[in-house]
């Protein structure tokens, strides 16, 4: 697939597109920057200043279905228009990563500020690392949301899927049922292993009815980890400020560790400060708590 006339054209070494991006893009109706491989890995690496118009129309979009599909934008996108995501990297059979030391601004509903996800049958990684300022204000849509999906295609059961955020700058949603970071370690019914982490060192606000700050939802075998040494602060009804979940297929077992060294907020009615569940045969929660936590 064709990148915008402001990316320089891809360039091969060893099995790896990479791609420049600078200057100013904008587009309507359609995705400012895309590319997309089967043969190769590639990296999008983006200083540009983007802004889209229209539903679907994606910041930066990647999909690939070599070994990973990498995201890199130290610039500013902002898209208005629904389903219209900042940052989306996708892969089959690929790990999918977002990074990025910019801005990202989105206004339509389902509209994440960076969406990664790997659908697979084998295996899956997929992660972000947040270093700048995510803003969305839409319905559904998430600030920072990174998934992997079993499709059940196979002949054998999916292993060794993992889910890895960071946050380190800030994130800020204002839809409700927009969560501030997402991870959702999904397996379609086939739990396979793998687990999930996500790591807060920044802040994370959000403004909506049924935004958590962190939902952490593992359908593996694996460990759900959460970790807070920043600030989380929900305002909204049901808005827990961390919410984590094991167990939700069958076999899905493995223990769950949350803890919080600095301050988490919760104002919204029905919003508790950690929530947490696992509903496997088997698997520990453990919860810590170091520093402040209000509801």
């Amino acid at each position: 697939m064709p990148v915008a006339a402001a990316c320089d054209a891809p360039v091969s070494t060893g099995g790896v597109d990479v791609i420049q991006c600078s200057g100013t893009i904008t587009s309507t109706n359609a995705p400012a920057v895309a590319y997309t491989s089967t043969t190769n890995s590639f990296e999008i690496l983006s200083s540009a200043a983007i802004s889209t118009k229209g539903a679907s129309a994606f910041g930066i979009y990647g999909y690939g279905e070599s070994t990973y599909v990498l995201i890199n934008s130290t610039g500013s996108v902002r898209t208005t228009g629904d389903n219209a995501h900042g940052l989306f990297a996708l892969g089959f059979n690929a790990a999918t990563i977002a990074r990025f030391d910019g801005s990202v601004v989105t206004s339509g509903a389902g509209a994440y500020g960076m969406y990664t996800n790997t659908t697979s049958q084998n295996y899956g990684n997929s992660g972000i690392l947040s270093i700048g300022s995510v803003t969305t204000s839409g319905v559904g849509a998430h600030g920072l949301y990174s998934t992997t999906t079993a499709d059940g295609s196979g002949p054998t059961i999916p292993w060794g899927s993992q889910i890895r955020m960071i946050a380190e700058g800030a994130v800020t949603t204002y839809g409700n049922d927009a969560r501030g970071i997402y991870a959702d370690n999904f397996r379609g019914g086939f739990p396979g292993t793998g687990d999930v982490t996500v790591t807060v060192n920044g802040i994370v606000a959000t403004y909506g009815n049924k935004a958590e700050g962190v939902l952490a939802l593992n359908g593996a075998a694996g460990a759900t980890t959460v970790n807070n040494t920043g600030s989380i602060i929900t305002r909204g009804t049901f808005s827990h400020g961390i919410s984590a979940n094991n167990g939700l297929s069958a076999g899905a077992d493995g223990n769950i560790s949350i803890s919080s060294t600095n301050s988490i907020r919760t104002y919204g009615r029905g919003a508790d400060g950690i929530r947490a569940s696992a509903g496997g045969a088997s698997g520990d929660v453990s919860i810590g708590v170091g520093g402040t936590l209000v509801t």
